[in-house]
């Protein structure tokens, strides 16, 4: 062996030690329970059903479908929407987004719900959408933000995950460009109740890029 030749050899010895090293500081600093992960998001949900249950004054909604969590698939999208350096070790997993986009969601009231919102009307202007999104987080580089507890209280299991960014807008707002990497739970809040209380038959129609979600709820005022 030449004498440039073992001088390459040792570099390349001292460089594997350090990365070794390095590595296992890094695992030694890790919290206990927490995995690596090199893309914040770990899974990407294709929505394919919803679950509807209720709430004080609201509709919580939770997707359900077949999740991708590797392969070509998974980093594509990664590549897609740029979350390819995240490389933390935590313990807030898993960090599901929604592989859609939702371009409009409808209510509709089967009883005359109040004088503007006769039977068969859809009243999406008289709800609030409340949604956990990614998006703004894995844009920025991961750059934390302060988060108001307050604002998590109809989806506290979104509260500790540091990316996790509540948002929330009239039902008629919501469309394909505030929708990008949100979590596969809405809640609806009814910013009305109705003239007359009693039970309400709703229908439901989410509108996503390639199809179309529809389910129905009876809720009581």
């Amino acid at each position: 062996m030449t004498k440039a030749m073992k001088v390459f050899t040792y570099i390349m010895m001292v460089g594997a030690l350090c990365c070794l090293f390095c590595y296992s500081k890094e695992k030694e600093d890790a919290p206990t329970g927490a995995t690596f992960n090199k893309t914040f998001v770990t899974g990407y949900l294709t929505p394919e059903s919803i679950v509807i249950s209720k709430m004080n004054s609201g509709i919580k909604i939770t997707f359900k479908g077949d999740l991708i969590t590797s392969g070509r698939s998974f980093d594509a999208l990664s590549i897609y929407y740029n979350d390819l350096s995240y490389n933390r070790y935590t313990i807030d997993g898993p960090r599901t987004a929604i592989n859609d986009s939702i371009y409009k969601i409808e209510v509709y009231t089967v009883e005359n719900f109040d004088a503007s919102h006769p039977a068969g009307s859809d009243i999406s202007d008289l709800i609030e959408c409340r949604y956990i999104s990614y998006y703004d987080y894995i844009q920025s580089g991961y750059k934390k933000e302060d988060k108001d507890v307050g604002q998590y209280i109809d989806m506290t299991e979104y509260w500790g995950i540091e990316g996790a960014k509540m948002l929330k807008d009239e039902l008629t707002k919501i469309n394909n460009r505030n929708t990008k990497l949100i979590a596969p739970t809405l809640v609806l809040k009814f910013k009305k109740e109705p003239e007359n209380k009693g039970k309400f038959q709703f229908n439901l129609v989410f509108h996503l890029e390639e199809k179309e979600i529809k389910d129905s709820i009876e809720y009581e005022f």
